[in-house]
Formats: C-alpha cells, sequence, structure tokens
C-alpha cells in the first residue's frame, strides 16, 4: 500500500512540474503593419544617381568599386579610384534585396525570395541575366521563415503583424498599435 502511495504522489509531482499549455490573451502593442503587394513592376531592376543610405548591408569590391546592400532597398555603387575619398556615385534598385556576392562581372542577389543574376560589367547599364523565381522558398524550413518575402520593419527591438505570404511581398510598414502575435524584429 505505501509503494502505491508513493507511485501516486511522483507521479503527481512529475505531472505538475511539465510544459503547461497556456492561451494568453490577445494583447495589443505599438509596432508595424506591413504593406503588402503584388505588383510585377516592383520587380524592375535599374540604375540611378546616388541616394542615401538607409539600412547599410554587405559590402563587396571589384576593381575600383565597392557595391554596398541597402537592405531591402537595392545596391549602393561607390568609386574607390582614390582610396582615401571613396564617393558614392551611384544605386541599383533591386527591390527586397537582403543578401549579395560578386563573382567576376556576375553579382548574385535576392530579390525578395528570387535568386537574380545581374551582369555589372558597367553598373550603369545594369543587365539581368537570370532570375530563378521563389529559389529562397524551397524547402519545408523555407516555408516558415517569410523573411525573404519582406523588406525588414524600419527599426530593430519591435512587434510587427506576422507576415501573411499569401497576400504578395511586403513593401513597407505603418506603424499602429497591432495585436501581437508573436513576431518581433530584431535583427
Amino acid at each position: 500500500m505505501k509503494k502505491i502511495f508513493y507511485f501516486g504522489c511522483i507521479a503527481l509531482l512529475a505531472a505538475s512540474c511539465g510544459p503547461r499549455m497556456i492561451d494568453y490573451p490577445t494583447q495589443k502593442v505599438m509596432g508595424y503593419i506591413p504593406i503588402y503587394s503584388n505588383d510585377p513592376n516592383l520587380l524592375k531592376i535599374y540604375s540611378e544617381g546616388p541616394l542615401p543610405i538607409n539600412r547599410a548591408g554587405k559590402i563587396y569590391v571589384k576593381g575600383n568599386l565597392i557595391f554596398q546592400n541597402d537592405i531591402g532597398y537595392g545596391i549602393h555603387v561607390f568609386d574607390k579610384t582614390i582610396p582615401s575619398v571613396a564617393k558614392r556615385i551611384g544605386f541599383i534598385h533591386l527591390p527586397g534585396n537582403m543578401e549579395i556576392s560578386i563573382k567576376g562581372n556576375l553579382l548574385y542577389a535576392n530579390s525578395f525570395d528570387d535568386l537574380v543574376i545581374l551582369d555589372i560589367t558597367d553598373w550603369r547599364t545594369i543587365k539581368e541575366k537570370q532570375r530563378v523565381k521563389h529559389a529562397f522558398m524551397k524547402g519545408n524550413e523555407a516555408h516558415l521563415n517569410a523573411s525573404y518575402l519582406m523588406i525588414p520593419p524600419p527599426e530593430k527591438g519591435v512587434y510587427y503583424e506576422c507576415i501573411v505570404p499569401s497576400k504578395g511581398m511586403v513593401i513597407g510598414w505603418k506603424k499602429d498599435s497591432i495585436n501581437y502575435s508573436g513576431c518581433y524584429y530584431n535583427e
């Protein structure tokens, strides 16, 4: 009888230590609401004069040029002919860009969830050599990560409405009161 009592106490104690599923009430917080678009014109890639840097990203050097991505927007081009006085000379619009790499005269980058290969022999007349649609949304784990479908929120350490890929690409954000649903940006 004592054994049954001890086993019962141990079972009760073990059950009380396990994880609990608690339904937290929806909480209103200040955050960002995504602005979606399915407009194919958003994917157009072109060059223009220099623009201010919004969100500085990775840097690649090719000859006398420096390419620096501006996360979500495109790539800045700098002339470093005189290294101590590198100057901004242009911008390549590449919407949804977060990553870049260069090999030879080809620049490899993402445009939202597409892989694009650009000929940068003359960056002023950029040529799209190839586009692999949805290259970054292959595999099960990719569907859990919608970050390639969005331009990141404008600041770090903020809440945002979770991305719904079926609504399109996130092209911007609106600050407002949102129902917190577990999405927080801190990259």
